[in-house]
C-alpha cells in the first residue's frame, strides 16, 4: 500500500508538472501573438507605414498634385494638376492646359509679361521635334519596378528596328526626334515585323494609383509620348539619334528624358492654373519669348544680336 500510495503521488506530480508546463508554454504563445497582432495593426495605422504605391493621389479642391523632374524634354520642371487644368513650370517660363479648351494650350512668359495661345497638336510636335507618338504601337515589355523613392510603378519597353529612314521621312529633325524607323515587333494593325536588328526606342515608367479626369490623362500621355491605358507617366527614356550620337559624342544608346524625382500632394496654388492679370498677348512665340511688349520690334531684333536675350 505504501508503494501504491508513492507512485500515486508521484504521478500526480508528473501530472502537475506538466500542465503546468503546457499553461506556461500557450501563456507565452499568447503573449507573443498577442504582440505581434498588437504590432501589426499599430503599423497598418500608421501614416508613415503604408507605400506609396497603395494610397490613392488625386487633386481636390484644397489640393494639387505636383510632379518633380529633369531630363532633355523640358529640363528642370514642376508639373502641377489640379482638378480640371495643370501647368508645367520651365526655366523658360509657364505652360498651361485646362479643361475649358482642350485642343489649346497657353504659353506664358513671367519675364516680358506676356502669354501666347498655341493649339494642342503644335504644342505636341514642339515637345516631340519630329519623333512619332510611341502610342501607335503596342509595347514589347511590361515588367513591375520601383522608383528611387520606393513607389511601385510600371515599366514599359518599346522596340523597333534601326536604320536611318526615318531622317527622311519626317522631314523635321528636332532635338528629341529619333531617326529610325518605328518598326515595333507588332503593330496596331496586327502587321508583324522580324525581330532581326531590334533595338530599344523608349522606356515609359507609369504609376497606376493617380487619378485624373480622363482628358487630362490623355492630354498629358499625349505630351509624354505614350498609351493612355498604361496608367499616368512620370518618368521617359528614349533612344537617341544617329545625329545626336554623331554630333554630340554619345555613346549611350538611350538617354532621360523626363526623370522623376518626387510626385506628392500639395496645397492648392490656384496661380498655377491662371494667365496671371495684366498678362499682355504676344502676337505670335517669336514675340513672346523676344520681345519686350508682346509685339517684336526693330529694337528687339537689334538686342536678340547683341546678345541680350529677355
Amino acid at each position: 500500500m505504501a508503494v501504491q500510495g508513492s507512485l500515486k503521488s508521484w504521478l500526480k506530480g508528473l501530472v502537475a508538472h506538466l500542465v503546468n508546463n503546457v499553461r506556461r508554454r500557450i501563456n507565452r504563445y499568447l503573449v507573443v501573438s498577442v504582440s505581434l497582432l498588437i504590432c501589426c495593426c499599430f503599423c497598418l495605422l500608421s501614416p508613415g507605414f503604408a507605400t506609396t504605391s497603395a494610397a490613392v493621389l488625386a487633386p481636390s479642391d484644397r489640393e494639387m498634385l505636383l510632379l518633380k523632374a529633369s531630363g532633355g524634354k523640358f529640363g528642370g520642371s514642376e508639373n502641377a494638376f489640379s482638378q480640371h487644368a495643370f501647368s508645367t513650370k520651365t526655366a523658360q517660363g509657364l505652360v498651361l492646359w485646362r479643361d475649358t479648351s482642350p485642343e489649346r494650350v497657353v504659353y506664358i512668359n513671367p519675364e516680358n509679361k506676356t502669354y501666347f495661345e498655341i493649339s494642342l497638336s503644335e504644342y505636341l510636335e514642339d515637345t516631340r521635334g519630329g519623333s512619332r507618338s510611341l502610342s501607335h504601337y503596342q509595347s514589347s515589355q511590361v515588367k513591375a519596378v520601383h522608383l528611387p523613392d520606393g513607389t511601385a510603378a510600371m515599366e514599359i519597353t518599346y522596340k523597333g528596328q534601326a536604320s536611318r529612314r526615318h531622317r527622311a521621312e519626317s522631314g523635321n529633325m528636332g532635338p528629341n526626334s529619333v531617326e529610325h524607323s518605328l518598326s515595333i515587333d507588332k503593330d496596331l494593325s496586327g502587321k508583324s515585323n522580324t525581330d532581326a536588328g531590334q533595338v530599344e526606342l523608349a522606356q515609359v515608367i507609369c504609376l497606376s494609383n493617380v487619378k485624373l479626369s480622363a482628358a487630362m490623362n490623355k492630354v498629358w500621355c499625349l505630351i509624354m509620348n505614350c498609351e493612355a491605358k498604361l496608367g499616368f507617366p512620370v518618368n521617359l527614356r528614349g533612344r537617341t539619334s544617329h545625329r545626336e550620337q554623331r554630333e554630340l559624342g554619345r555613346k549611350a544608346n538611350m538617354r532621360d528624358l523626363f526623370v522623376y524625382h518626387s510626385l506628392k500632394l500639395v496645397p492648392l496654388d490656384k496661380q498655377r492654373f491662371l494667365i496671371p492679370q495684366g498678362f499682355k498677348k504676344a502676337r505670335d512665340k517669336s514675340a513672346l519669348y523676344f520681345s519686350e511688349s508682346g509685339v517684336l520690334e526693330s529694337n528687339d531684333l537689334d538686342d536678340l544680336f547683341r546678345g541680350k536675350v529677355r
